[in-house]
């Protein structure tokens, strides 16, 4: 039996969750239902009568005295009228431009129970017309009757009578449906946009599908702000996420040795940076010294994150002109940053000629936790060279951005480069969909 990944009440929050849709397309169908209503004409429906009488006198003298003859051939006479045969006559007669189907569903013929009355009915939108076709059926009737029937008459009780009425549009019953069917509508496309997403949208949903335990969840920013630092002086949600995962860290670090934790993704706009240097400020406000490392060259940020100056810094010692001493910034008791530095060409030719794992070994030995901030693995060489040499890898997924396929394609890469993944991070998740 095949895994159920995404669950039921996933998707049921997920569709309520874009509300703002739901709302949007509401608003257009009651604009649209508002517009119909207004440019819609009123409309004049006639409605004509007629009552006649059935004189069956000498069929009833033939009958016996104890039988109730009152009405014995009306049904006859009433589905007579309705024939096809009958009306295609009319129609011929009164020149109307329409046909049988359409004259049958407006004409009404009933009669008293057990009376020798008929009552005609007949509805259209044009009064002559209506008081015509009643005219000739009348007509008709009267003339088919006495032709084959010379002992029966039929007498007109109430003539002809049309009535006409204004239908007004009625606005309030549009609008009414216009909301009803936008909102169906809207929830209908909410519903449709979620059952098809590609994306991880909640930690159980990257759990179940991926079979791994998330090593965190981290809600998304109100100010969508996406690179931005932790109030480590306030204790919300975003802080006890970033707290949550530097234990597990910190465990690893203590029972396994694991010292260099790199941060990656599958893309980019994932949210690494942001997620690298929280957890290297998070760690260092309980005590661990840290260094956290930019070997995310091609969109170096941290420089902006800190607010350091990013004149010299790791290319610069790979290039064998600084030494890391004299590069590395110093942000406080706890915390030293060492940036990207100066832009240089060929960046993995000069990886590859440094021995940047002899590096990683001197720093291990300076700090508690070296955390370095790269570039998506898919992308970049440098941070698959990278992916041989550190401790651990933590994957950052970005909560509703990245297809599932490409996640499982990063962490297939990382373990055929022959990488260690610590944890998986949801980052950005919505805190509704999560319940956070």
């Amino acid at each position: 039996m095949e895994k159920e990944v995404v669950l039921f009440q996933d998707i049921v929050r997920g569709t309520f969750k874009r509300w703002k849709l739901i709302l949007a397309i509401c608003i257009c169908v009651l604009l649209l239902g508002g517009l119909i209503s207004f440019n819609a004409t009123s409309s004049e429906k006639s409605t004509g009568t007629v009552k006649l009488y059935i004189n069956e006198n000498y069929r009833q003298e033939q009958l016996t005295n104890t039988t109730n003859t009152n009405g014995i051939m009306i049904p006859t006479y009433i589905e007579f009228i309705k024939t096809r045969e009958f009306l295609n006559e009319v129609i011929k007669e009164t020149n109307s431009n329409i046909k049988y189907e359409q004259l049958l569903p407006n004409l009404l013929v009933t009669t008293i129970t057990n009376t020798n009355y008929i009552n005609i009915q007949y509805t259209g939108v044009d009064s002559k017309n209506v008081e015509e076709v009643l005219s000739v059926i009348v007509d008709n009737f009267i003339n088919k009757v006495n032709k084959f029937e010379s002992d029966i008459t039929v007498d007109v009780v109430d003539k002809v009578n049309v009535t006409t009425i204004i239908e007004s549009t009625n606005v309030a019953k549009i609008i009414i449906l216009a909301a009803i069917g936008g909102l169906i509508l809207g929830v209908g496309l909410a519903f449709v946009l979620e059952c098809i997403n590609r994306t991880y949208r909640t930690k159980g949903e990257m759990e179940r599908d991926l079979e791994i335990n998330a090593f965190g969840v981290i809600p998304k920013r109100k100010n969508n702000k996406n690179i931005s630092l932790i109030n480590l002086s306030s204790n919300n949600i975003e802080r006890e996420a970033y707290n949550s995962i530097i234990v597990k860290m910190r465990r690893l670090n203590k029972e396994q040795s694991v010292k260099t934790f790199m941060v990656s993704s599958s893309l980019k706009g994932e949210g690494v940076t942001t997620v690298a240097s929280n957890l290297a400020l998070a760690l260092s406000n309980v005590n661990s010294k840290v260094l956290l490392i930019d070997a995310n060259f091609k969109y170096s940020d941290i420089n902006n994150v800190f607010n350091i100056s990013n004149k010299a810094g790791l290319n610069d010692v790979i290039t064998n002109n600084r030494k890391v001493e004299e590069v590395i910034s110093n942000y406080s008791n706890s915390l030293d940053i060492l940036l990207s530095g100066t832009k240089i060409e060929n960046q993995f030719e000069a990886f590859e000629k440094y021995d940047i794992n002899k590096l990683l070994l001197e720093l291990k030995e300076k700090y508690d936790v070296v955390i370095i901030d790269t570039e998506s693995i898919q992308s970049s060489p440098v941070t698959q060279l990278l992916t041989t040499i550190v401790d651990g890898v933590i994957v950052v997924v970005g909560a509703e951005k990245v297809n599932k396929q490409s996640v499982k394609n990063t962490l297939s890469s990382i373990a055929e480069l022959g990488g260690r993944i610590v944890g998986v991070i949801l980052n950005s998740a919505d805190t509704f969909r999560n319940k956070i």
